[in-house]
C-alpha cells in the first residue's frame, strides 16, 4: 500500500487545519496515511473529524513562534520585551536558519525511518510555517515525491525566504491551492510554474443536522421580535479580519437602523481591544461579542438576516462558504479568492477592504430592503452546493494526487 506522509505546522484553529483534515479524508483509502505536525499543531476537534485510519507523531519543530513561547515573551518586563524584539528583528534570518537546520535534521531522520512514497506538506499560507518548506527540501534530498499546499494569499517576500528558501519552486513537484487568486499570486510574485499548481477549492459539507436559531439566541440572551434585524460575523476576532471596520461602519448606521444588532461570534487576540472600541463608540447595547460558541454554526447562521465578512486578507474562507450554504444575504470584502465565490450583485455584495464607507453603504442597502435581496442568498446557496461541494473536492484532490502516480 503506498504511503503518504502529511505534515502541517499550525498554531491556530482556523481554515488551514480544516482544509488539512478535509484533504486527509478525501485521499483514497488505498493509501496509508502518516501525520506529522509540530507539537499541538492539531486540535482535539481536528482528530475527531479525521474519518480514516492514520498514524500520528508530534515533532519538536523549531520556529520563531515556538521561540517566542519558550521565552514567555509577553510576560517579560517591557525592557526585556524590547530587547527580544530587537534580537528577533535584526537576527531573524540567522534565527530562521538555525531553526531550519534543526528541522531538516529531524525530518531527515524521520524520512529515513518511515520511507514514505509521497510527502504532502500543508501550509496555512505562503511561505507560512517555514518548517513546511524544510520538509519539501528534505524530501527532495531523498528523491521522494513532493506536494505543497497553500490556502491563503502569499505574504510579501522576506529576506528569510529569499536566502533560505529560494529553491522551493524548483524542489516542489505539485502545489495545491484553494483559489485561483493564490495560484496567480504564486505564479507572478513567486515565479512558480503554472504547470505545477492545481486549484482545489475549499469544500463545504452538506448540512445534515438542520438549524435552530432560537438555540443560539437563547445562549447569548437575545429575545427576538419581528422588528429586530440581526447582522452577524463568525470567525477569529482579530484586526486582520476587518472587525474594527465592521463595528465602525455599523455604528455609523445605528441612528438609521435602530432595530438592528451586530453579533460577532468567535474569539481571538484582539477581543479585549474590540470590546474597548465598542465601549468607546457607546455601542455596547447594539454590538454583541458572545465569544466562542460551542454549538452548531448552522444555528448561528440561521439567526442572521445579513452575514458580513470584512476580512483584509484571505484565501477562500470556510466561514464565507458556510454562510453561502446557509442561504444568507452576504456582504464581503473582495480579497483573495472571495470574488471566485461571490459575484458582486449576484451572490451578494463585494466591497474593498478597510473601506468603512463602502461597507456602511452595502449594509444599509440590504437592511433597507432585506426581502428584495433574498435572491442573492438563494444564488449563493446554489453555488456553494455545486462549485464548492465536498464531492467535487474529493474528485479534484485525487486528480491532483494522480499527477504524480504513487
Amino acid at each position: 500500500m503506498p504511503s503518504i506522509l502529511c505534515y502541517i505546522e499550525n498554531y491556530l484553529v482556523g481554515g488551514g487545519n480544516r482544509y488539512f483534515v478535509d484533504a486527509l479524508n478525501a485521499i483514497s483509502t488505498d493509501n496509508d496515511i502518516l501525520i506529522f505536525s509540530n507539537e499541538n499543531g492539531l486540535f482535539p476537534q481536528d482528530f475527531k473529524r479525521i474519518q480514516r485510519p492514520f498514524r500520528y507523531e508530534a515533532l519538536k519543530v523549531w520556529s520563531i513562534e515556538t521561540l517566542h513561547k519558550s521565552v514567555q515573551f509577553h510576560h517579560r518586563p517591557p525592557v526585556i520585551q524590547f530587547l527580544f524584539k530587537v534580537i528577533f528583528k535584526f537576527f531573524r534570518v540567522l534565527i530562521t536558519a538555525v531553526c531550519s537546520r534543526h528541522n531538516r535534521n529531524m525530518f531527515r531522520k524521520a524520512l529515513n525511518d518511515v520511507k514514505p512514497d509521497l510527502v504532502f506538506s500543508f501550509n496555512g499560507g505562503y511561505p507560512g510555517g517555514y518548517s513546511c518548506l524544510d520538509m519539501i527540501l528534505e524530501a527532495a534530498e531523498h528523491n521522494i515525491t513532493r506536494y505543497l499546499c497553500a490556502v491563503s494569499t502569499p505574504t510579501r517576500i522576506k529576506w528569510s525566504e529569499r536566502i533560505l528558501y529560494g529553491k522551493i519552486k524548483e524542489a516542489v513537484d505539485v502545489v495545491i491551492v484553494n483559489s485561483k487568486s493564490i495560484k496567480e499570486a504564486l505564479m507572478f510574485k513567486r515565479k512558480f510554474s503554472e504547470a505545477k499548481i492545481q486549484v482545489v477549492y475549499t469544500p463545504i459539507h452538506k448540512n445534515q443536522n438542520g438549524a435552530d436559531p432560537e438555540t443560539f439566541l437563547r445562549a447569548i440572551n437575545i429575545s427576538r421580535d419581528k422588528s429586530l434585524k440581526i447582522v452577524g460575523y463568525s470567525g477569529r476576532i482579530e484586526a486582520a479580519k476587518g472587525v474594527f471596520y465592521l463595528v465602525q461602519a455599523f455604528a455609523e448606521l445605528a441612528a438609521k437602523h435602530k432595530d438592528a444588532r451586530l453579533i460577532l461570534v468567535g474569539s481571538g487576540r484582539d477581543t479585549v481591544r474590540l470590546k474597548n472600541y465598542i465601549k468607546q463608540l457607546r455601542m455596547e447595547k447594539a454590538v454583541i461579542l458572545p465569544g466562542y460558541y460551542g454549538g452548531s454554526i448552522n444555528d448561528v447562521l440561521s439567526a442572521l438576516d445579513l452575514y458580513v465578512f470584512p476580512s483584509l486578507w484571505e484565501g477562500l474562507p470556510y466561514a464565507l462558504l458556510e454562510a453561502m450554504a446557509a442561504q444568507k444575504i452576504i456582504v464581503s470584502t473582495n480579497v483573495g479568492g472571495i470574488p471566485e465565490a461571490i459575484d458582486d450583485h449576484k451572490e451578494g455584495l463585494l466591497v474593498p477592504p478597510a473601506d468603512v464607507g463602502a461597507l456602511k453603504e452595502a449594509m444599509d442597502q440590504i437592511l433597507s430592503d432585506i426581502e428584495g435581496c433574498r435572491h442573492w442568498g438563494r444564488n449563493a446557496k446554489l453555488k456553494a452546493e455545486t462549485v464548492f461541494s465536498y464531492d467535487h473536492f474529493i474528485l479534484r484532490m485525487n486528480a491532483a494526487l494522480s499527477l504524480r502516480a504513487l
